[in-house]
């Protein structure tokens, strides 16, 4: 996808382009086009890259790889120009490795900054909804239980008492954790197979009350949320046959 800045920039750079070929005239006509197509490429490729270094997450090496190939290409369709389609693949190397330096410095930088600091440092908004969602479910059983007390209902059913009382207990476990560990709920059922056995499916079900209770995937993400331990990065290793 090419970003609204990224398509202002490639334009720019070929109508740049455009003027810097019709001004390539004398013996000096060869080496100034060519300098002119490299940079123009240099440039756009760039373009690309700045916007997926900007992007919160960074895409794994096969797709950066690809958004390599789709920033040529787009230089190649925006100049609407012979030539460069074939200086593009004269300086083709030359390109890959702008590409994949810029690409894996960010990529050590970033790595750097989670040692520091293993709190994701960014978020999306399917994790801001989640996170809300929960925040709200919160406040809705908090004013429903209020109103039942209000009504001559009782007092509070225990912790475990109920569907109420069971997703209550579970939500306020879930804010406890998410406010000593500071990381999301993203991160919780991403760290499925490593800190406990509650997939992303799972962990929803748990949250609304529909996962039993005694099953083990629940006690499982239990007894990880009541360590109050971060969850951990590391790859499980497999172990050959």
């Amino acid at each position: 996808m090419v970003t609204p800045a990224v398509e202002a920039s490639a334009a720019e750079a070929a109508f740049w382009l455009h003027e810097e070929l019709k001004r390539s005239r004398g013996w000096l006509r060869h080496k100034r086009r060519e300098q002119a197509l490299r940079k123009y490429l240099a440039d756009v490729v760039k373009a690309h890259l700045d916007a997926l270094l900007a992007e919160p997450f960074l895409p794994g090496p096969q797709e950066a790889e690809d958004r390599l190939a789709a920033a040529i290409e787009h230089a190649i369709q925006e100049a609407g120009h012979s030539d460069v389609a074939a200086a593009a693949a004269r300086y083709d190397s030359e390109l890959a490795r702008l590409w994949r330096a810029g690409y894996k410095l960010e990529l050590a930088r970033r790595w750097e900054r989670w040692q520091a600091d293993p709190r994701p440092p960014h978020t999306t908004p399917e994790r801001e909804e989640m996170e809300a969602q929960t925040r709200a479910d919160l406040a809705e059983l908090a004013r429903r239980r209020e109103a039942k007390h209000h009504e001559g209902a009782g007092l509070l059913a225990p912790a475990g008492g109920g569907q109420d009382g069971e997703v209550e207990r579970r939500l306020r476990l879930l804010t406890e954790y998410l406010q000593a560990t500071r990381v999301t709920e993203y991160a919780i059922y991403m760290a499925a197979g490593r800190n406990h056995s509650c997939h992303k499916t799972e962990f929803r079900k748990w949250k609304k009350g529909e996962l039993p209770a005694d099953s083990e995937t629940a006690l499982s993400l239990e007894r990880f949320l009541k360590s109050k331990k971060p969850p951990s990065t590391q790859k499980r290793k497999f172990s050959p046959r």
